[in-house]
């Protein structure tokens, strides 16, 4: 079976297929096409106003009665040369890790020490509660250990390993 173009299912007011296709959509692009979709038929079909609340300022589409989670995420990765060598280890939080990494990238700070890549050491999703409790938590921990290392924004110029950073972690989220 064929899979339907978003004009038929704006026409055929298939709400829940665009909303289907937008929660898989990876694209910033066609994610606000699919969101205009669903703004429109959820506006003309009283059958949908019912059965669902849009969130226009996060984007989010919440059935009725559904628990709304929020959740945002600590990350720790390290920053890579194009020979794959450690720049950085960085520290930080984000509700969007993949679009935070890339725009780290793209940073001054970033190009100027010839920053190319990066490599996820490990991310913590947080429901519910801030990241950044968790973010300033390792942060301290790691600027204590390492006072000499510390690079403002969250970075440092060791080689952080695994175990101090989980334990850090584990020590904040018992």
């Amino acid at each position: 079976m064929r899979q339907l173009t978003m004009d038929e299912i704006r026409e055929a007011n298939l709400f829940e297929e665009a909303k289907e296709r937008y929660e898989a959509c990876h694209s910033n692009r066609w994610k606000n096409q699919w969101w205009e979709i669903i703004c429109e038929i959820w506006k003309k079909t009283s059958k949908w106003i019912k059965k669902y609340v849009l969130d226009p300022v996060n984007k989010l589409v919440l059935k009725i009665g559904e628990q709304v989670e929020n959740v945002s995420y600590t990350y720790w990765i390290t920053l890579l040369n194009e020979n794959n060598e450690r720049i950085w280890n960085k520290i930080g939080k984000a509700d969007d890790p993949l679009h935070r990494w890339e725009q780290i990238l793209k940073n001054s700070y970033c190009t100027r020490w010839g920053v190319t890549k990066y490599r996820v050491n490990k991310v913590w999703k947080r429901v519910n509660e801030p990241a950044e409790g968790l973010e300033s938590y390792l942060r301290a921990m790691l600027i204590k250990a390492h006072p000499d290392d510390y690079v403002p924004n969250d970075r440092f110029c060791c080689d952080l390993t695994t175990e101090e950073v989980f334990g850090y972690a584990a020590d904040y989220i018992k």
